[in-house]
């Protein structure tokens, strides 16, 4: 079957009126034209992406500032601080970190980068170094270029002089991928101890109570009464300044557990709670027993190594 379609053409009159509407039609339609135009955004290339700058800082090292504070005359070992053992230091101080870090003479030979020297970090008003094998100050032994980790900045420690007087810490603009060989904490987040009733208790929660919280941990191989005696008198006479928590550290027993000793210590209320060996390095950041760390209320760590005694000392020159 065939369709045949056939077109109806019909004739147009354009009048003058329709003319001269038309006319108008298309002449608003090419200023529209034009006008639009003049707002499409113009091509422009793709910025660069903006990297962080690397930062170098240059360091300067004075017999000043930390010192050793371990036991003298250990002349025998090879990995515990002695009399002979010198210490070079500098304090950090940037818009992203704050530390102190120092350089170790070992052996005492003037020489700062011999492979049995260390290099240390600790907290800005800290001054005091215990290092005793891998317990103690966080240190390491030297290197020609090493890695240090303060909170969430990484950085890379090079250049250090042999006489212990300079080297340069590296802020790199992107963050490798390494191993840091010096871990610090200046402050305190995310931190829970076990209760020994039951749950847990929230050190971020505890240290916002009070202008301070001294955490102290303690152990049942001894007993020290005059430091506990000294906590209750602290407790007493700056109640309104001082959160103290008792925290045992179950793992750092030197002897067999004293069944004695632990209950004399849980007679306390603040020391119900405990910790494992991995939390006690992480916070207090050296190697001792019936020790504390001090928290100020934006968590940060002021002192990491502190006894009662100096606890007092503290309070009675922050009332002042």
């Amino acid at each position: 079957m065939t369709f045949l379609y056939v077109l109806h053409f019909r004739k147009v009159v354009m009048t003058p009126a329709s003319a001269s509407a038309i006319q108008g039609l298309f002449s608003l339609l090419i200023i529209s034209a034009c006008h639009t135009g003049q707002n499409l955004p113009k091509s422009q290339p793709t910025p660069a992406p903006v990297l962080p700058k690397t930062e170098t800082l240059s360091l300067v090292f004075a017999d000043t500032l930390l010192e050793n504070r371990y036991p003298k005359n250990l002349i025998n070992s090879n990995n515990i601080l002695n009399d002979r053992s010198k210490i070079r230091s500098t304090q950090v101080a940037t818009n992203f970190t704050a530390f102190n870090l120092g350089l170790i003479d070992f052996n005492g030979n003037g020489i700062y980068t011999d492979e049995t020297d260390f290099v240390t970090i600790t907290v800005p008003d800290n001054r005091g170094v215990r290092i005793m094998a891998d317990n103690g100050t966080p240190h390491c032994l030297v290197k020609d270029s090493l890695w240090v980790l303060v909170d969430t900045v990484l950085m890379r420690l090079t250049d250090i002089k042999p006489d212990g007087s300079s080297a340069s810490l590296i802020r790199p603009g992107s963050h490798p991928r390494v191993y840091p060989d010096l871990v610090l904490r200046t402050y305190i987040q995310n931190i829970a101890f076990a209760r020994y009733t039951q749950g847990v208790m929230s050190l971020d929660s505890m240290v916002a109570l009070k202008p301070y919280t001294f955490v102290f941990f303690w152990n049942t191989s001894r007993i020290v009464e005059y430091q506990i005696e000294k906590l209750k008198e602290i407790e007493a006479a700056y109640k309104d300044q001082v959160t103290i928590i008792g925290v045992h550290c179950k793992d750092h027993e030197l002897d067999k557990e004293t069944e004695g000793n632990f209950f004399k210590m849980m007679a306390y209320p603040w020391c119900g709670t405990y910790c494992t060996l991995d939390q006690y390095h992480k916070l207090n950041q050296d190697y001792a027993w019936f020790r504390g760390l001090l928290i100020s209320r934006n968590k940060k760590i002021l002192y990491p190594h502190m006894s009662p005694k100096e606890l007092q000392r503290w309070l009675e020159e922050a009332r002042k």
